[in-house]
Parts: C-alpha cells; sequence; structure tokens
C-alpha cells in the first residue's frame, strides 16, 4: 500500500536521510527511492510541482522548488519571464533570468545600493585596498617617479570633499546669471562634429541600437506621462500649426489656430468667463499605444469640454474617433459635456463674435482679422 505524504512529513524524512537535504543530491532515477521504499515519496514531489509540467525540468528542479514551498516558478521582475537557472549549491534562486540585460540591469540596482548602505569608513578602507592593489600597475606602466605622483594627486582628490545637491544649483544657477557657458563656442564646434562623425556611422547604430530604441521607448513615456500629469504642454512652435499671440492683463496666451484665439476672446466678451485653454488630459489608445488627448478648453461654470475644429476634422480617421470617443467617455463619467465648436456656431453667433473681437481692439490695441468662416467650405 503506497504511504498517503503531506508537505511536514514529506521535509522530515528528506532531512533526515539526506543530511542537509541539498537539491541535486536525489538522482533522477528511482534507485535512491527504490532502496528507501520511498517511491510514494517521489510521486508525492512530482504532484506538488505540477505546475514544472510545461517546461520539462530536471528532477532536481523539483526537489529546490518542493523544498522552496513555490507554487509558480519564479519570474524576473526585469523582463517578466520564467527563471529556470537556480543555484543548486546554494538551494535558492537566482535574483533574475540569464538574460545578460536582465543579470547586468540588477547588477547595477545591487551596486548602488551597496554604495548608498555603505559608512564611510568602509568606503575610506575599500578605496585603500584599490590604491594598494592598483600601485603595482601604476609602476609598471609610468614608472616609479610618475607613478608617485599620480598616487599622491588622487588621493588629494579622494579627500576633497564632495559637493551637496543643493551647492551644485547654486553654482550652475551662478554661471547662468554671470553669461557664462560651459564650453567656448570653438569647443562646441569641435563636439558637434565628432558627435555627428561618431553617430553617424554604421557600425555605432549597429552596436547601440538596442540602447537608442531602449532610450527614445523610455523618453516617449516619460513625455507622455509629463503631458498626462500637466507637467508638461508641447509648445506652439513645435507643430506646424498657426501660431495666435494675443495679451489680456499683462498676460500671454498663445493659441495654436485662429478659430481658437476668436472663440476664447468671444466667450471671454459674452460671458465673462476664463475658459482654461489646454489643461484637461485624457489617456486613450490607439493602434494598441498608449497616447494623451488634450483638450481644447475646459469650462468649470458651464462643465463642459470644448473641441474647436471645423466639421471636416471632426472625425475624420480611426485616431480621431479613438481620442473623441475617449473624451466622450471622460466627459460622462465626470458629469461633463464634451462639445464641438465648429463653422455653424461661429454663423449663428457672429454678430457676437464681430463685437466682441471690435471691443478686444479696444481695449487691447491688438487687432484680429478674421474672416467668417463659409459652412459650404467646411461640409
Amino acid at each position: 500500500m503506497m504511504k498517503t505524504w503531506n508537505r511536514e512529513d514529506a521535509l522530515k524524512i528528506l532531512l533526515e536521510i539526506n543530511g542537509g537535504f541539498k537539491a541535486g543530491t536525489c538522482k533522477e532515477d528511482d534507485g535512491w527511492y527504490l532502496k528507501r521504499e520511498l517511491l510514494s515519496l517521489r510521486e508525492f514531489i512530482i504532484s506538488e510541482t505540477s505546475f514544472l509540467d510545461s517546461i520539462n525540468p530536471a528532477y532536481k528542479l523539483r526537489m529546490l522548488c518542493f523544498k522552496l514551498g513555490l507554487k509558480n516558478v519564479p519570474i524576473c521582475h526585469y523582463c517578466n519571464l520564467e527563471i529556470t537557472t537556480p543555484v543548486f549549491h546554494k538551494s535558492e534562486f537566482r535574483s533574475t533570468c540569464s538574460k545578460k540585460d536582465c543579470i547586468s540591469a540588477n547588477k547595477s540596482v545591487v551596486v548602488r545600493t551597496m554604495h548608498k548602505n555603505m559608512s564611510e569608513e568602509t568606503r575610506l578602507l575599500k578605496n585603500k585596498r584599490i590604491g594598494e592593489k592598483n600601485s603595482g600597475s601604476f609602476e609598471k606602466k609610468f614608472g616609479k617617479e610618475k607613478s608617485e605622483f599620480l598616487k599622491k594627486l588622487i588621493g588629494e582628490k579622494s579627500k576633497s570633499r564632495r559637493q551637496s545637491n543643493e551647492e551644485k544649483l547654486k553654482r550652475i544657477k551662478t554661471r547662468r546669471n554671470n553669461g557664462s557657458s560651459w564650453h567656448s563656442e570653438e569647443t562646441k564646434a569641435k563636439i558637434s562634429q565628432t558627435n555627428k562623425l561618431v553617430h553617424s556611422s554604421i557600425e555605432f547604430k549597429e552596436l547601440y541600437k538596442t540602447v537608442y530604441e531602449n532610450s527614445r521607448k523610455k523618453q516617449s513615456e516619460t513625455m507622455k506621462k509629463k503631458i498626462l500629469d500637466n507637467e508638461f504642454t508641447p509648445r506652439v512652435n513645435w507643430r506646424k500649426t498657426s501660431k495666435i499671440k494675443i495679451v489680456i492683463d499683462e498676460k500671454t496666451f498663445l493659441f495654436r489656430s485662429m478659430w481658437e484665439a476668436v472663440y476664447y476672446v468671444t466667450i471671454r466678451n459674452m460671458t465673462g468667463q476664463d475658459l482654461e485653454y489646454e489643461t484637461i488630459r485624457i489617456p486613450y489608445e490607439y493602434q494598441d499605444k498608449k497616447r494623451v488627448y488634450i483638450v481644447d478648453f475646459f469650462s468649470k461654470e458651464s462643465r463642459s469640454l470644448i473641441e474647436v475644429r471645423p466639421k471636416c476634422r471632426q472625425q475624420n480617421n480611426d485616431k480621431e474617433i479613438s481620442k473623441f470617443e475617449a473624451a466622450k467617455m471622460w466627459a460622462k463619467d465626470n458629469g461633463y459635456n464634451f462639445i464641438f465648436i465648429d463653422e455653424e456656431w461661429f454663423d449663428m453667433n457672429w454678430l457676437n463674435v464681430k463685437d466682441s473681437l471690435f471691443e478686444f481692439k479696444v481695449k487691447t490695441g491688438q487687432e484680429i482679422s478674421f474672416r467668417k468662416p463659409n459652412i459650404a467650405c467646411h461640409t
């Protein structure tokens, strides 16, 4: 009759028979278990580690997972792949998978943490040991006289006090206030020329292809997050659109189109509302990519999200449809209305538009030349 095992009894018997119970000491054949009449124990361990069946593992991997009480294969927190390369002599799993990028990233984190937690006394002792270890190579490479000079110079630099972040910022601010630049124009030109030659070469691009791709991806994600968190708004002159600049009460407003500027001035004159421009950001997805839709205007008084554009440009492709659907959903969830201001609105409110532009000219001395949109041209 086969014995029915539980985890506690299985661990106990393995520890007694196998000493320290190191994974891998029980061979994969049935001989070890047959000699001790423990075939039911082997079957129990296999059933407890059935989550490993899909990767067809060595038996010692099952033993290690059983000892550690795992219910799933450990996952690398850098690439989310399964870790199937344990350290058997230590009876534990590695921190990452076997990919070089993941190992390198983990080492960087470990080293940074080590340096952060290292006491000043330990740091000085390590620097001294490194200096003693390298002293022989210094003499071999530079000779005794120059070696002594270099060691003395390095020693003096290591004793110098490091600047705090506040002192660094103060130094940078002082340099900028004095009109100083980090490099002369001649040096800048040399650096620029060198970068063009190096970075434009096929060998360099191939060598650092992955680095560039990861850098662009990280930069894109960072900018999207800043836009979404209202920490950054793309500047007007970054886009191939009209740049309309008006000044009201010594405050400068930049609009991306004439329609937006005229609508803002008209509503301000008609209702006294000071509409918020490009402050609401709505995340949406298009072609499996996360994007951010910046709404033109936002009104707290009328609880409205306002998009100013001609009818022909309201939903003329899948991308526009995706972002406008996201805006409608956001408005519904937050108790707002999502409305379009098109050529029909300007036609219906044309007298108010003319009066508002005239009063704006009288008060500020700025003239906005705006012709009434032709409805026939925009349908």
